[in-house]
């Protein structure tokens, strides 16, 4: 019988790669949130014409795919935890930036790092999960991991919306996610796995 079962699923939540991977997936989802829900926001406020932000998920899209395009040769050179962590330490940096940045140009050309926003990071952790979790049990990893970041995004847009409001504007939230993004990044660069 492959189906798993509850003793699996338990023996999955002892691994502590896998363990690592729920709070810094969940942490690194969050401080996604204010891209995701309101960079269209930040740039309305901004003056900036609705073309500005089709133009920046247009440029985030196309890098995250260029990324998914390489990754394999990405993991072999740099592995996954460095690969996590790089994604953490730039989005952090993009989203400091994107708090301080008043030009639509630059705004639009800094979404390149959704390459690692996104790409590297998704690329990533599928990847993590696809090592330590045993492939009868892939699917149930797999849900567990998206629980947990489901949960954290959907605090993340409780919170960000308690942000806008009571800052008039989206810049203290993409600073905050800044650094909410330290969080993961320690997590991955000080926890053995």
């Amino acid at each position: 019988d492959q189906r798993p079962h509850l003793r699996d699923v338990r023996t999955l939540l002892t691994d502590r790669r896998f363990l690592l991977l729920l709070p810094v997936g969940g942490l690194h989802w969050a401080a996604l949130v204010p891209y995701h829900g309101f960079l269209g926001i930040l740039l309305r406020d901004r003056g900036f014409p609705a073309r500005i932000t089709s133009y920046a998920f247009f440029v985030g899209v196309a890098a995250e795919i260029v990324v998914f395009m390489i990754f394999w040769r990405l993991r072999a050179r740099f592995g996954l935890a460095r690969l996590l962590a790089v994604s953490f330490a730039l989005s952090a940096a993009r989203w400091w930036l994107v708090a301080a940045l008043h030009s639509a140009l630059w705004l639009v050309v800094l979404q390149l790092l959704h390459a690692f926003s996104f790409g590297i990071y998704w690329a990533a952790a599928m990847a993590w999960i696809a090592d330590c979790v045993p492939s009868k049990l892939r699917a149930t990893g797999q849900v567990l991991f998206t629980t947990a970041t489901g949960l954290a995004s959907m605090l993340g847009y409780l919170i960000v919306g308690q942000l806008y409001d009571a800052s008039g504007g989206a810049s203290l939230p993409f600073a905050l996610a800044g650094a909410l993004e330290l969080v993961p990044l320690a997590l991955v660069l000080l926890k053995p796995v």
